[in-house]
């Protein structure tokens, strides 16, 4: 578009300068259209402002469009009039708002001056002026990028073309005459284009290099293509995304992901039914979504790494010995699939019972067609083996000679039909692995064949089902047997005791290896007590008690009474002491004149008292009266009415001559 150098200063003398305006063209449509196409065979982004300088008048109708795929489709991205009402009309926004950073305007702002059109002034599409700047509120760069992740803005100045679609030229309304020397002023002319962008490399690249003027993206985190916008061959385990530029400062570069295919593909697909990348074409031998496996015809080597070349082994099947002459093997170990009469891993052996693999004369293969893909029978008859499938290892398979089934651990029988001499639990559940060994106890059974239950023959007094412990009530195991407990019947639980010390299980009262003593401070030993022995009624007064075979309170003797107990029960204090406790009684100290004796009550202490005497030791008189003696308490109204007779005569006497 400009005349200049790369180091040369900017200069505007030279332009490009459309036709004039064809009066022919007026007359049809009232319109001069002319589209300046710009085509950059890469994606770019507009980071700043586009400026057009006119070297005419600005146009009076203008659209700015661009192309997101090299031209096949054009997008409005903003609209120049001198008058937007008709663009209004048809939907078009009239500003840019925060929340719509990204709509398509229309602006009267550089179409106007109807009369006098200057050359030599701008037309901008702002796209940073008007419309990054929203995003960018007090120079806070984390709520810019975060907000430029979230918004439209990106996929908005993204391009790979741009048109300018110059609709109408700047005249002086003077169209209208219609004159030629009038027309010869209308047309196009623009002396510079100016736009800030960077290439647009999905933010996997922080360069571009030129390549015979092909701009070329420097892709990182293993991306390929023009825009960064595919993964390598081998990097789709995942889909490609482009990198974000939150969170800020960092950004997410969302780097493609490698397939693992074990050294045997050099690309992959992803797939989003198993969400993984699957690989193409593998080699040597392998498939599987990984070249994992094998492919029909090859079992891998165990012995090698998945990522060996060699690791998958040809199956080498003998095909006269398989099925359906199939040269396909067993995964796990490379067993290919024999015919009945046949075995070994490549089917090339006759089983036992079986010969003559079909590689015989001509003459034995016509003779014998129906043994043309399976060996012969060694006898004129075939006996199907009735093996048990509980007892065999394989339930249909037996020897040639003889027709002995392959039985199980501990199974016998020619069809593996029961359980060896020494074993058990021929059942479906329990045959799994084979009979179990009964185990039966050489020193406490009789035999070593036990019952189908596993039960050994045991000696008397031993039981188990080994044969292996003593019977309940017996103890000490032997080859001679076990010993009687001899636990007392009346003082033991069960009768059973422990069986290597064989001491009793006693009831709670009771004591003894045989459980036939009570317990201190129990006594009267009887099968009918469930505790077996009863508390001594001198319980907490008496260290112990004793009594005769069928106990009344009379024969009881208590030892070791507390203080001024009583013996021989400890059950009452002795005279002259009270409050039977765990400490003994307490001395009564009844008052020699005030009480009639020296005993008192042995529950409360209460001392018995003269006449008129009062108090636990009878110490004190009773109200009214005085002068304690041995005789009691005298009263004292009745003195002082002897001693002041007259003048309770006249006071009687005054009374009554009141009451008159």
């Amino acid at each position: 578009m400009v005349d200049k150098g790369d180091s040369e200063p900017l200069d505007t003398s030279t332009w490009w300068q459309s036709i004039t305006w064809p009066i022919s063209l007026y007359e049809q449509t009232n319109n001069f259209e002319v589209s300046i196409l710009m085509s950059f065979n890469k994606s770019f982004r507009m980071t700043g402002d586009m400026k057009i300088v006119f070297n005419s008048g600005r146009p009076t109708d203008m659209i700015l469009e661009k192309s997101s795929d090299y031209g096949v489709t054009w997008t409005p991205i903003q609209y120049y009039a001198r008058n937007c009402k008709k663009y209004y009309d048809q939907g078009i926004a009239r500003e840019i708002t925060l929340d719509k950073a990204d709509v398509v305007i229309c602006t009267e702002r550089y179409s106007g001056n109807v009369f006098n059109p200057q050359p030599g002034l701008q037309v901008d599409f702002a796209a940073f002026s008007d419309r990054y700047i929203l995003l960018f509120p007090n120079e806070n760069y984390t709520v810019y990028y975060n907000s430029m992740g979230n918004s439209n803005l990106l996929k908005f100045f993204s391009f790979t073309d741009l048109k300018i679609r110059l609709l109408h030229p700047a005249t002086d309304a003077r169209e209208t005459s219609r004159q030629q020397t009038d027309f010869l002023k209308y047309y196009y002319a623009i002396s510079d284009i100016s736009i800030e962008a960077r290439c647009h490399c999905n933010l996997h690249s922080s360069s571009c290099t030129y390549v015979d003027g092909q701009a070329t993206c420097q892709c990182k985190h293993f991306t390929t293509g023009v825009d960064c916008d595919e993964c390598l061959p081998m990097y789709n385990n995942k889909p490609w995304r482009p990198g974000t530029y939150s969170p800020y400062p960092t950004g997410t570069a969302n780097q493609c992901e490698k397939c693992e295919c074990y050294d045997h593909a050099v690309s992959c697909v992803y797939n989003e039914t198993i969400s993984q990348g699957v690989c193409v074409n593998c080699t040597h031998n392998t498939t599987g979504y990984s070249c994992e496996n094998c492919l029909p015809g090859f079992f891998p080597d165990g012995n090698v790494q998945l990522n060996d070349s060699a690791r998958c082994i040809v199956c080498n099947c003998d095909t006269d010995g398989t099925v359906g002459r199939s040269n396909e093997c067993a995964q796990s170990n490379g067993q290919c699939v024999c015919k009945p009469t046949t075995e070994s891993r490549r089917c090339d052996t006759c089983k036992p019972g079986f010969y003559q693999f079909p590689r015989g004369t001509p003459a034995q293969v016509h003779l014998n067609s129906y043994f043309i893909m399976s060996c012969q029978n060694t006898f004129n008859f075939i006996q199907i083996c009735t093996c048990d499938p509980i007892g065999t290892v394989v339930n249909t398979v037996c020897y040639s000679i003889g027709g002995q089934c392959e039985c199980k651990p501990g199974v016998g029988g020619l069809k593996c039909d029961r359980c060896l001499s020494g074993f058990f639990n021929f059942t479906i559940e329990g045959c799994q692995h084979g009979c179990l060994p009964c185990e039966c106890n050489q020193d406490g059974s009789t035999g070593e064949q036990c019952a189908s239950s596993g039960q050994c023959p045991c000696k008397d007094t031993i039981g188990g089902r080994k044969c292996d412990i003593c019977q309940t009530k017996y103890f000490q195991f032997s080859a001679d047997g076990c010993i009687t407990c001899n636990c007392s019947t009346t003082g033991s639980l069960t009768g059973a005791c422990d069986i290597a010390s064989g001491i009793c299980e006693c009831k709670d009262n009771v004591a003894g290896d045989k459980c036939d003593e009570c317990k201190p401070q129990y006594f009267n030993l009887e099968d009918k007590n469930p505790r077996g022995c009863q508390p001594c009624f001198c319980f907490e007064h008496g260290t112990s008690c004793s009594s005769a075979t069928g106990y009344t309170a009379k024969q009881l003797t208590c030892e070791a009474c507390s203080p001024n107990v009583t013996e021989p029960d400890c059950t009452t204090c002795k005279d002259g002491f009270y409050g039977l406790d765990q400490d003994g009684c307490k001395p009564c100290e009844c008052d020699a004149i005030g009480s009639t004796s020296s005993v008192c009550d042995k529950d409360a202490g209460q001392c018995t008292c003269n006449p008129h005497i009062t108090g636990r030791q009878c110490n004190e008189c009773e109200d009214n009266y005085h002068n304690l003696q041995s005789t009691g308490c005298t009263g004292k109204f009745l003195d002082f009415f002897r001693q002041n007779k007259n003048i309770f005569i006249s006071f009687k006497i005054q009374i009554y001559m009141l009451d008159t």
